[in-house]
């Protein structure tokens, strides 16, 4: 439990459990602690009236109510952990973490610069690597958190301690991936892969399986050992267990992981974005409940319900200071006003999408791979709005970015965008040369088989509509190819009226609507 060792002992008709750093430390006190509460020993040899023991009890119950509580709760048993034991790492650590989780920036960074570690268990060092990574990861600030996951992992590995081992790894792929370090990326993936399976996704993975808003999990070329079918079943068995035993904030985790799964039902998933919102606003977890919301509004978008993703994308506004999270809020924002101006022709959310893709792409700074992708959605939006030349432009922009990126999968989406646009120019020869050799993207075909259609290639469109014609779900497609022979003429206006556009589909993802 938050990395530590839960003892339950068992005793006559008695049970007790016990919570402890280290097995191999103090043994003989966690067996006296073990003791006394089974009543087993009527003076215990050393009072549980000390500070010590007092600070103790009030840190363990702090580690326990924030697992069950929320912080608010945790805080206040930690606060008087400190006030008994005013050097305990510990308790420093947790507040220290707490702080920035519950939107208290400064205070986290007072709180972690104060830390000694000079007689810190290897432990207590690992954890404060490893949560300082994470604040400066939620900062923006990749380089020293990658200086710290790095850290983390080798106190880690001292003690041998594999779920810390696991998780300096996960939080080493999470900024690998972040610094387009591919190779890395895959080294520590599989390392967390092997020392814990597939729970090594259940979380940290989940919220990579999506395509723009969440990079895909693809990365480079290669796919990783992402594989949401077998980490399915796990989530399942953790939200039962974590239920059983009232861990709240593994719960709201594990719920959120489960939602994230494009491979349950939406019907299920739905349900369970809810719960996990609901579980973390009651605790308090404040850093949590925004990740939750934003990525509801991401969800409700891909459901092109663009509506309902406002209603939860403007509840919080999060603090630009954790500037990745910032940015992905502000990025789906202008994507629901896209998806409300897409879906229904609203002039005014058009323009609402235009102002806001602008204004990201004016900003001082803005993450490599969040750049490409507003362009790119800026592009669908110009699309939208009849302005080619723009579109195009940013088309190509993004099409260069994401080659820089090693992106290949979302590179897919601005190639076919391309070909998209010479169809309307009446370009189908440029159309054709775009075409990668292999692709199993069903608009890369689709748009393929009208440019050969346009320029009188039989043979071409033939080999392209077998070809999409082995994809699945690709009956709609072929039978708007089916009513475009069907007309006089190929121009814009029967391609735009009878083929879909590079935004008909959010993502060529394979997520499926149960």
């Amino acid at each position: 439990m938050q990395q530590r060792f839960v003892l339950e002992a068992h005793y006559g008709n008695q049970t007790q459990q016990l919570v402890v750093e280290q097995l191999d430390e103090q043994f003989a006190s966690v067996a006296g602690q073990l003791i006394t509460q089974l009543n087993m020993h009527k003076q215990p040899q050393q009072s549980a009236d000390t500070p010590i023991n007092r600070g103790m009890s009030d840190y363990y119950r702090g580690v326990q109510a924030l697992m069950e509580q929320g912080p608010k709760l945790a805080k206040a048993y930690f606060d008087a952990a400190l006030l008994q034991m005013p050097n305990h790492v510990p308790s420093q650590l947790e507040l220290a973490q707490l702080s920035w989780q519950m939107g208290e920036i400064e205070e986290a960074e007072r709180r972690f610069a104060a830390i000694s570690l000079t007689s810190a268990k290897v432990a207590t060092q690992a954890r404060f690597y490893l949560y300082y990574g994470e604040f400066y990861k939620a900062r923006g600030q990749f380089t020293k958190a990658l200086s710290q996951a790095d850290q983390a992992l080798l106190s880690a590995q001292r003690i041998q301690q594999v779920e810390l081992i696991a998780m300096a790894y996960q939080l080493q792929a999470d900024l690998y991936w972040t610094l387009q370090r591919w190779e890395a990326y895959q080294h520590a993936m599989n390392a967390a892969h092997t020392l814990i399976g597939s729970r090594s996704f259940a979380f940290s993975e989940a919220q990579r399986s999506f395509y723009l808003a969440n990079p895909p999990a693809a990365g480079p070329i290669e796919k990783t050992l992402l594989n949401l079918q077998n980490s399915r079943p796990v989530l399942e068995q953790a939200i039962t267990y974590y239920q059983q035993t009232g861990q709240t904030m593994s719960l709201i985790q594990a719920l959120f992981a489960y939602g994230q799964n494009y491979l349950v039902p939406v019907t299920i998933t739905e349900p369970s974005l809810l719960r996990a919102l609901a579980l973390a606003k009651q605790g308090g977890y404040e850093f949590l409940e925004q990740q939750i919301l934003s990525y509801l509004g991401f969800y409700y978008i891909q459901l092109h319900q663009g509506q309902t993703a406002l209603q939860y994308l403007m509840q919080k506004r999060i603090d630009k200071r954790f500037l990745p999270s910032y940015e992905q809020q502000q990025l789906l924002i202008a994507m629901a006003y896209m998806d409300i101006a897409l879906q229904s022709g609203d002039s005014e959310a058009l323009q609402q999408a235009i102002t806001a893709y602008q204004t990201l792409l004016d900003s001082d700074y803005l993450y490599p791979v969040t750049r490409a992708n507003v362009k790119l959605l800026f592009a669908w939006t110009w699309l939208k709005a009849g302005n080619l030349a723009a579109a195009e432009q940013l088309t190509q922009q993004a099409f260069a970015d994401y080659q820089q990126l090693q992106l290949g999968e979302v590179e897919t989406y601005a190639q076919y965008t391309q070909m998209y646009i010479h169809l309307l120019k009446n370009e189908p020869e440029q159309a054709i040369l775009l075409m990668p050799a292999h692709s199993e993207s069903q608009l890369v075909l689709l748009y393929g088989a009208v440019a050969a259609q346009m320029n009188h290639q039989e043979q071409l469109k033939q080999q392209l509509v077998a070809k999409l014609a082995e994809l699945n779900n690709s009956g709609l497609l072929l039978t708007q190819l089916q009513q475009l022979e069907q007309q006089s003429a190929t121009t814009p206006s029967v391609i735009t009226g009878l083929i879909d556009a590079p935004y008909s589909v959010y993502c060529q993802s394979k997520w499926t609507i149960n």
